[in-house]
This record gives structure tokens, C-alpha cells and sequence, in this order.
């Protein structure tokens, strides 16, 4: 009886320990799994879905937390917040055994620490500290704003701290147009990140309103179950003392009109282009709290092909745009045209070979109005704005 007793218990022991081992086994499956469904994103460039499916994961392998943290840190890096990187380093590993167990590994996480701290340049000053532009086009921000992806529209806050521009490709591998946006935090502009309200669908060509709190940009992102979901509409963000809110459909009388490429002076008259075989440059002028019947600019402006994307000055003294040139099929140049004083346009005049030379389009100006900046052949240029003046006066003299 007792050798019977002592049998059943190896037995009970003998189970009990493959039971474990069974559920062991299909806890790392499950593990692997995820794992292997996150390797997937990231080679896909899904890096915030990636993301996502790892931190709602964390809590349930609290043992795998050294490798979670591996790749978290990694995915972030990736999609530009270096800072939220590093941190997850060194709580990942700073706090964890490995740590002190392998001080070779010291070695390892402060060189990769390092690596993060000082893969992006240390920028300071105005427009992320680059040397101003005089008369000749530049670059603006090579290998920081303007990379090996496509870059253009931009805009600044009033208070030049904060720069929105759009992109796709790129070191983040966007495979659609992609809103990013580098600010000044602790004096030093922060790596181009995509911006908090971007990264899903299509979003594009964001503008700041000169009081800036209003950021509007385009977006095919679905609005209802009442309007194609692929149709492009504008959206926009208000600003209060804790940061933009989340992203609203555009009022009317503009919901349904194919707008795109908004500009807003500083009596919130609303520029901006349609996005039909019939472009145009179009107004809203605002009255009385609320924005009156849309009206097409006359055609010392609108007589020119494909006439897009228009900047309007907050004074409304000059509107600058993008337009093929008359008689022919050719890449767009950027032409300006200025307020008479009778509230007549002047008639639009091409802005030159230095700045038209090949594909130049999406204009728009520096919030203290000294420099311009338009899209050439994938990267974001700027130039003194004293070629604005050079073009004025000779219209007037």
C-alpha cells in the first residue's frame, strides 16, 4: 500500500512537471508568435502597429521584458523619437540584472546609448540652425528636413519653435505621404518625427495659421459611412494651452468642395486650390464670424494652366503659387502676383530662373516673412525674400 502511495505521488510529480512543461511550451509559442507578427510589421515599415501590438504584450512576458524592451527601442528609433529610445534602454536594461551580472554589457548599452544621444545633430537657433540663404536657392536642412524621401509643404509656428512638413520614404520608409514635425525642446530641435495626429492614412501639406491655432492639412482618411473614405478632405487642429487637439472635418462651406492647399490671412480670409481639372485659386472671405461664398480670383491670377497650391501673405499684400507656364505642357514654376491699392491683382508674373529651373511648387513663407520656401524635385529649398521685392519693383517702377 505505501509502495503504491509513493508511486502515485512520483506519478502525480511526474505529471504535474509535463503539465508545466506543456503550458511553458505554449506560453513561448504564443510569444514567438507575436513576436514573429511584429518582425513582419517592422520589415513592412509598420513600425507604430509594431509598436502597439509589443506594449499590449509587455505585461503578459513580464521574463521576456529584456527583449521587448530590445525591439521597443529599436521601433521608436525608427520612427525618429530617439529620446523615448533611449529611456526604454535604460529601464530595460539599467534596472535589470544583466546589468550588473555582465559588466562587459555596461560597455555595450552605453555605446548604444551614446550612439542614440548623438546619431542626430545638436541644432540650435532659427530654423534649426542652418546658414541663411541669400538670392540663390538652398537646400533647406539637407539629411534633417530634405533626405532621400520626398519633402514638401511645409509650415511654422508663429513663434518659428515648431516646423510641420510633409514627407514619404525616407529613413522612416513611409509608404504613403506622411506628416513630421521637429520642434525646439531644451534649446535643440528635436529628429524629424512623425506628428502625433499623422502616421495612418494619407495626410499632407499642413498650414499654421498666422495666430497659429489653427494647423489644417489634407487627408484621405475616412470621415463617415456617408462619404468616400478615399476622397481627399481638409482637416484641422486648434491649439490650446496643453497642445492641439485631435483632428476635425472642416466646416462647411468648404466640406464638400475639393479644397486643398489652404492658406489664411490675417483677417481669416481663407486662400486656397481645388483639386479638379479646372484648378484655380479660390477665397473665402470671412465675415461676421462665419465664411462667405467661396469666389475664384480674377484672372490676372487664374489665367495660367494648373494653377495650385497658393501662399497668401497675412497682410494680403502678394500671393504666391504654382502654375505650368502658358503654352506649355511643362513642370509647374512658382509665380507671385501683388495687391493693387484698390484691391486689384496684378498680373502674375513668373519668378525667374534662379528660382524656376526645374519642378518648383507648394510655396510658402517664413512666419517673420525673410525667407521662401518651396518644394524642387523632392526636397525643400528656401531663398532670402528679397527676391519677392526684386520682382515688385519691377512690376511698379
Amino acid at each position: 500500500m505505501n509502495f503504491l502511495f509513493q508511486n502515485s505521488s512520483y506519478l502525480i510529480i511526474i505529471l504535474s512537471v509535463i503539465l508545466i512543461f506543456s503550458f511553458r511550451s505554449q506560453y513561448l509559442d504564443n510569444y514567438e508568435q507575436i513576436n514573429k507578427k511584429v518582425i513582419q510589421l517592422s520589415n513592412k515599415g509598420k513600425y507604430k502597429e509594431a509598436i502597439s501590438l509589443l506594449e499590449n504584450i509587455s505585461d503578459k512576458f513580464p521574463e521576456k521584458d529584456y527583449e521587448i524592451s530590445q525591439e521597443l527601442a529599436f521601433l521608436y528609433s525608427k520612427i525618429g523619437q530617439q529620446e523615448k529610445s533611449i529611456k526604454i534602454w535604460e529601464s530595460g536594461h539599467h534596472q535589470g540584472f544583466f546589468y550588473d551580472i555582465f559588466p562587459h554589457f555596461k560597455v555595450k548599452l552605453d555605446s548604444a546609448i551614446n550612439y542614440l544621444q548623438t546619431s542626430f545633430p545638436i541644432l540650435k537657433g532659427a530654423y534649426l540652425g542652418q546658414k541663411k540663404p541669400e538670392k540663390n536657392p538652398e537646400i533647406f536642412a539637407p539629411g534633417i528636413v530634405s533626405t532621400s524621401g520626398k519633402e514638401f509643404a511645409g509650415t511654422f509656428t508663429p513663434d518659428g519653435k515648431e516646423f510641420y512638413f510633409t514627407r514619404s520614404g525616407g529613413v522612416q520608409h513611409l509608404n504613403t505621404n506622411t506628416i513630421m514635425v521637429t520642434k525646439i525642446v531644451n534649446e535643440k530641435w528635436t529628429e524629424p518625427e512623425i506628428a502625433s495626429f499623422s502616421g495612418q492614412y494619407f495626410d499632407f501639406e499642413p498650414y499654421i495659421t498666422p495666430d497659429g491655432k489653427k494647423l489644417y492639412f489634407g487627408s484621405r482618411r475616412p470621415v463617415n459611412e456617408n462619404r468616400d473614405a478615399t476622397k481627399l478632405h481638409q482637416w484641422y487642429l486648434e491649439r490650446s494651452l496643453t497642445g492641439w487637439s485631435g483632428p476635425k472635418l472642416i466646416e462647411a462651406p468648404f466640406v464638400d468642395l475639393p479644397v486643398m492647399y489652404i492658406s489664411v490671412a490675417k483677417n481669416k480670409n481663407l486662400y486656397f486650390s481645388v483639386d479638379t481639372k479646372e484648378a484655380g485659386i479660390w477665397v473665402s472671405k470671412y465675415f461676421k464670424g462665419a465664411y462667405l461664398q467661396s469666389e475664384k480670383l480674377s484672372e490676372q491670377i487664374n489665367y495660367l494652366p494648373a494653377v495650385l497650391h497658393p501662399f497668401i501673405n497675412p497682410s494680403e499684400r502678394y500671393i504666391i503659387f504654382d502654375a505650368q507656364p502658358p503654352g506649355q505642357n511643362s513642370n509647374p514654376d512658382l509665380y507671385t502676383s501683388f495687391r493693387n491699392p484698390d484691391g486689384s491683382w496684378t498680373k502674375a508674373e513668373n519668378m525667374g530662373k534662379k528660382i524656376n529651373i526645374s519642378r518648383e511648387m507648394c510655396p510658402f513663407m517664413s512666419p517673420d516673412g525673410k525667407f521662401l520656401f518651396f518644394a524642387r524635385d523632392g526636397d525643400i529649398y528656401w531663398v532670402d525674400a528679397e527676391v519677392i521685392k526684386d520682382i515688385k519693383n519691377s512690376i511698379y517702377n
